[in-house]
């Protein structure tokens, strides 16, 4: 009997293999993603391609890139595993739609995570996850979590946001430099003491190399951390300084941490929080609230500007 692909579907696993290796390009960071084994993904490819009757994948220089058959099919992969998720958190029971799943990115997780839990509903019950800005987003596509807490903007036409507040940065230094506690700090002014940067590939990096740029510092150092908190204490140490962002500042400057906090000449750089969620999230409505509750909660309140500060210039950041 001839193989009739009118009366063929794709299996679920095989579409998740499908989405998971055109997200990561790569078989093994796919497997890694799914939480099975490598052969096990390339044979639900290999199943999938010899039932669409072409491949879906070929090696590129930058990994495992989509054929054109791949391309033109990868939508309607991942409006189908969209359109299943919908049905299984459509036909949930009304007690598991109160957990709501929150990712946050690492610069911002142990800063506004404990006051969102502390502050919400206990009828709300919160399923926490600390992610990267990329995963964050490809999990809110995949609806594997609910809502990610991250810096926007983000421009997907899938997702959409919800601004929180602006989280103004600040310079840390060790609390016997001449800057320690100063307003009105030009941070071009810093030359002589390297400015600490947390590790590639998360979005605080690249903010703060756009403002070293700006002020044309060039003497940068990678910490080679994962948290502001590894950072700090190197700053603390007396190995350079860092430009930390306020809703960090309690945490990581607090007495007894060796952190003092310079205020930077206006206009001071920031970045914008938010919340974002997917385009077709089911409880759509239901998140636009809480996300409403959430500003109430993380929103820092309006803080006395200094009053006239002159710009510091003496000792061009050198310690006392």
């Amino acid at each position: 009997m001839d193989f009739d692909r009118r009366q063929w579907h794709p299996s679920y696993p095989q579409l998740k293999a499908f989405v998971a290796v055109t997200q990561e390009r790569s078989f093994g960071s796919a497997a890694s993603v799914l939480g099975i084994s490598q052969p096990a993904v390339s044979v639900q490819i290999r199943d999938l391609e010899r039932s669409v009757g072409y491949p879906l994948f070929q090696r590129g220089p930058r990994g495992v890139e989509l054929t054109t058959v791949g391309t033109a099919l990868i939508p309607f992969a991942r409006r189908a595993l969209d359109a299943l998720t919908d049905f299984t958190l459509a036909a949930a029971p009304s007690g598991v739609e109160s957990v709501v799943r929150l990712g946050a990115i690492p610069t911002l997780a142990p800063y506004l995570l404990p006051k969102i839990v502390a502050g919400l509903s206990p009828e709300i019950s919160l399923q926490l996850s600390e992610q990267r800005t990329d995963s964050l987003l490809n999990s809110l596509r995949e609806h594997s979590i609910d809502l990610a807490l991250l810096a926007l903007p983000v421009y997907l036409p899938d997702i959409e946001t919800f601004e929180l507040f602006t989280d103004t940065f600040h310079l840390a230094v060790p609390v016997d430099h001449v800057w320690a506690g100063e307003s009105g700090i030009d941070l071009g002014g810093i030359q002589d003491f390297p400015v600490l940067l947390i590790e590639d590939g998360h979005c605080l990096r690249g903010q703060a190399e756009e403002i070293c740029a700006s002020a044309k510092i060039s003497k940068t150092v990678d910490v080679g951390a994962a948290g502001l908190a590894t950072v700090c204490q190197m700053v603390a140490a007396g190995n350079g300084v860092t430009l930390l962002p306020d809703c960090a500042v309690e945490l990581e400057a607090r007495t007894g941490t060796g952190i003092s906090i310079a205020t930077l000449m206006s206009p001071q750089p920031s970045r914008t929080i938010g919340l974002a969620w997917s385009k077709n999230a089911v409880q759509k409505d239901r998140l636009i609230e809480l996300s409403a509750s959430i500003k109430q909660l993380v929103s820092p309140r309006i803080k006395p500007q200094p009053t006239a500060a002159q710009p510091v210039r003496s000792s061009r950041g050198k310690r006392k």
